[in-house]
């Protein structure tokens, strides 16, 4: 009774604030217009929300420093990943303490990130209003959804030799790899519906032919695909199949890694925010070592969505990792 009139309570104090100019206060603005309004809808509902920690790194701050002492790029990734991971480390200890007593947070619900200071929890209503309050907690969000987009159903294109697709000569293209540019050497993870690794366009050209699967796949296990729409990504980037010469793909030359739209398998619950964080930090450091750079892609496709995109989406600092 007493948690049911607590979540009442909030919800009230929520629906009051944006009406009542002299009752602003510094709690409201760190819960997400979307998140409140589920609170309203759903008062003693549980949900799983994004604690975004006040005391975070400023990437783009950061590595404006490093480009003015002129530090190589193993270096700056090596520093960065070190300042994030510090941070992490000597800030959610304390935090997930705290949690832990809190009424309404549900018991092992936690999981912490490093690639911006962000950690996870399932809370009700009360909880939440508890969360809203304290200092080290800067924005809180719901783990929302993701939305990925269907390829258009056509039939397949036929085989052609010594061929490249029209859009690639109005891009220019071709003068590019006249030039050299094709790719090579670099890598792109292409973040989509999973991928036909077995695809005739794609298949040579998959990370994994050169790296071991853990730093080639970003979601755990094995490379699976959930509809085509990945691997006509994939191979709109970096497609060629090199027994015809057809090209496809811009940069052929570039090998491509992958993640799926679930993060388990096609027959997990969709994926969420809390899913793409962990394949963005995994992007940051496929192979656990800092003093590494190879192993990163450096470029990220993506291909999705949030499920409900809201207006306020654009200035979230969630979404600014």
């Amino acid at each position: 009774m007493q948690l049911r009139l607590t979540a009442s309570l909030f919800t009230l104090f929520l629906f009051l604030l944006p009406v009542c100019s002299q009752a602003q206060h510094a709690a409201y603005a760190k819960v997400s217009v979307e998140l409140q309004d589920c609170l309203m809808r759903s008062p003693d509902s549980t949900f799983r929300v994004q604690l975004l920690l006040r005391d975070r790194i400023d990437p783009q701050q950061l590595e404006a420093g490093y480009r003015a002492q002129q530090l190589s790029v193993e270096e700056r990734s090596r520093r960065m990943l070190q300042s994030l991971q510090e941070k992490a480390a000597s800030t959610q200890g304390a935090v997930l303490q705290k949690l832990q007593g809190i009424p309404g947070i549900v018991p092992g619900s936690f999981s912490s990130y490093w690639v911006t200071n962000l950690i996870y929890c399932d809370a009700n209503a009360a909880a939440i209003a508890r969360l809203s309050e304290m200092e080290e907690i800067d924005y809180i969000e719901r783990d929302w959804g993701m939305d990925f987009p269907d390829a258009v159903e056509s039939a397949p294109a036929g085989l052609l030799n010594e061929s490249r697709e029209p859009g690639l000569d109005v891009i220019g293209a071709p003068f590019m790899w006249e030039k050299g540019y094709t790719g090579y050497g670099q890598k792109v993870l292409v973040v989509d519906t999973g991928h036909d690794t077995e695809h005739p366009a794609v298949a040579h050209n998959f990370a994994y032919n050169y790296y071991p699967m853990e730093q080639s796949w970003a979601n755990p296990g094995q490379p699976y695909y959930c509809g085509s729409h990945g691997t006509h990504v994939g191979g709109t980037i970096v497609g060629l199949d090199r027994v015809r010469r057809d090209t496809i793909g811009v940069a052929f030359g570039a090998l491509w890694q992958g993640s799926g739209a679930q993060f388990a398998d096609c027959d997990a619950s969709n994926a969420s925010s809390e899913d793409f964080t962990a394949i963005f930090q995994w992007a940051m450091d496929p192979d656990g070592n800092p003093a590494t750079i190879e192993d990163r892609p450096d470029v990220i496709n993506n291909s999705w969505s949030r499920n409900y995109p809201i207006q306020e989406d654009c200035g979230a600092p969630i979404h600014r990792l």
